[in-house]
C-alpha cells in the first residue's frame, strides 16, 4: 500500500507539472497574440509624430548630409565627361586644319595619301594621347552600297561638329573618323578608370577608418572636416588643369572618414525606439 501511495503521488506530481507548463506555454501564446495585435493597430502615422520630436542634433545631422552627399552623387554622375573634357580629351588647337578639310580622316573612306592636320604656318599639329583629332570641317557622302552597316543612308553636314559624330555608327567608327572613335574610346577608359579612385578607397579604407573612429572618437570634427576637404577637392579640379588623380584621392578620403562617422551617429540623436525612423528620414 505505501508503495502504491507513493506511485500515485509521483503520478499526480507529474500531471501537476504538466498542466502547469501546458497554462503558461498557453499564456505565452496569449501574449504572443495580444502583441500581434498590438503591432497590427499601430498608427501608420506614427513616424510624422516620432520625426517632428528629433532633436536639433539629429536635423544638423541631416542638413549636413544633404551638402555632403549633394555634392558627391550630382559630381560623380557628370565626372566622367567632366575630365574628358578636361584632361583626357582635349579639342586641338583652333588654327589646326586638315589638308583635305571636306574629306575623312581616317578609315576606308580617307585620302590614300592620307588627311594629316597642319597649323597656319604649315606644321604638323601635335598628336597626343589626350588630344582630340582633327575633324573634318563637311562632310557629304552618300551609300552606294546597301550591305555596308552604316546607320543612314547618307551624311551631309556643312558644319561638322563633335556632336555630330556618333562612334556607334560603322560610318564613323571604322570608314570616315577612325581615329578621332578610337581615341574618344581610349580617353573614355582612361577617364572610368581615374573615376574608379574615390569608389576603391572607400571600398578598402572605409572598415579601417571606423575602427579608428572607434578607438579615437572626434567624430564632430571630422563630421566637420571632410566637407572642407570636399570643397578644396573641386576648386581644384574647378580652377586648375592638374591632374585629377590627387584631387579624387582626397575626394576617396573625405567621402570615407565621413560615411564612418555620420551613420554612427544618428543613433545617439534620437531615441532608440525611433532608430529606424531616423535613417529612413535622413536617407
Amino acid at each position: 500500500h505505501s508503495q502504491e501511495a507513493d506511485i500515485q503521488s509521483t503520478l499526480e506530481g507529474m500531471n501537476q507539472r504538466t498542466n502547469n507548463h501546458q497554462t503558461e506555454q498557453g499564456q505565452q501564446e496569449e501574449e504572443i497574440l495580444v502583441e500581434l495585435e498590438a503591432e497590427s493597430r499601430i498608427n501608420p502615422f506614427q513616424c510624422i509624430h516620432d520625426i517632428k520630436s528629433f532633436s536639433i542634433m539629429f536635423w544638423i545631422l541631416s542638413l549636413s548630409c544633404v551638402f555632403v552627399y549633394g555634392s558627391i552623387l550630382p559630381f560623380n554622375n557628370i565626372a566622367s565627361g567632366l575630365l574628358l573634357e578636361r584632361n583626357y580629351f582635349i579639342s586641338p588647337p583652333s588654327s589646326c586644319t586638315l589638308a583635305f578639310p571636306d574629306q575623312c580622316t581616317s578609315g576606308s573612306l580617307a585620302p590614300t595619301e592620307g588627311n594629316p592636320s597642319k597649323d597656319k604656318k604649315g606644321n604638323v599639329c601635335p598628336v597626343r594621347d589626350n588630344l582630340q583629332p582633327v575633324l573634318p570641317q563637311s562632310i557629304n557622302i552618300a551609300s552606294t552600297e546597301n550591305e555596308n552597316g552604316w546607320d543612314h543612308d547618307s551624311y551631309e553636314f556643312d558644319h561638322l561638329t563633335t556632336d555630330n559624330v556618333d562612334c556607334g555608327d560603322k560610318f564613323w567608327n571604322t570608314d570616315c573618323t577612325k581615329d578621332y572613335c578610337d581615341a574618344q574610346r581610349r580617353a573614355t577608359e582612361t577617364s572610368g578608370r581615374i573615376m574608379s579612385i574615390p569608389y576603391i578607397l572607400s571600398a578598402i579604407l572605409s572598415p579601417f577608418f571606423g575602427h579608428i573612429v572607434d578607438k579615437v572618437g572626434f567624430r564632430a570634427l571630422i563630421a566637420c572636416l571632410a566637407p572642407v576637404l570636399l570643397i578644396f577637392v573641386h576648386l581644384s579640379l574647378a580652377l586648375t588643369d592638374s591632374s585629377p588623380v590627387i584631387p579624387l584621392l582626397g575626394q576617396g578620403l573625405a567621402y570615407t572618414f565621413y560615411a564612418a562617422v555620420i551613420w554612427p551617429s544618428v543613433p545617439l540623436t534620437v531615441d532608440e525606439g525611433s532608430t529606424g525612423t531616423a535613417f529612413g528620414a535622413i536617407t
